[in-house]
């Protein structure tokens, strides 16, 4: 799966709505049932459509899918700006999901941030 940014929320960055150094950023864990196709343009994780990432989310022992979920973790970022490259660094710090599995293993395919 390609890495990118949704438009919304780099809009929501732009605007000031959306703060990477203060907001509380969740990763969410996708599977390979295939239900989602990345758009740049979604904006919400589920969109009642049937083509949104809740529909992918992961379902496995001690993983909890869903707004109220556990599985979701809280992400850490940092931001630095390089001028000499011209570009502006995202970085995600490691996150770990221990013993995940169960009688039905998922493949885990993406991890999206919300």
């Amino acid at each position: 799966m390609a890495s990118f940014m949704f438009n919304p929320a780099i809009n929501r960055i732009i605007g000031q709505s959306l703060n990477l150094d203060t907001d509380t950023l969740k990763v969410m864990l996708l599977n390979d049932a295939g239900n989602w196709t990345p758009d740049r343009d979604d904006e919400f994780v589920d969109f009642g459509a049937g083509n949104a990432p809740l529909d992918d989310e992961l379902n496995v022992t001690n993983y909890t899918g869903g707004f109220a979920g556990g599985g979701r973790k809280t992400a850490s970022i940092t931001t630095s700006q390089q001028d000499a490259n011209d570009r502006i660094v995202i970085i995600l710090q490691d996150i770990t999901w221990t013993t995940l599995g169960g009688a039905s293993n998922d493949i885990v395919t993406a991890g999206v941030l919300i």
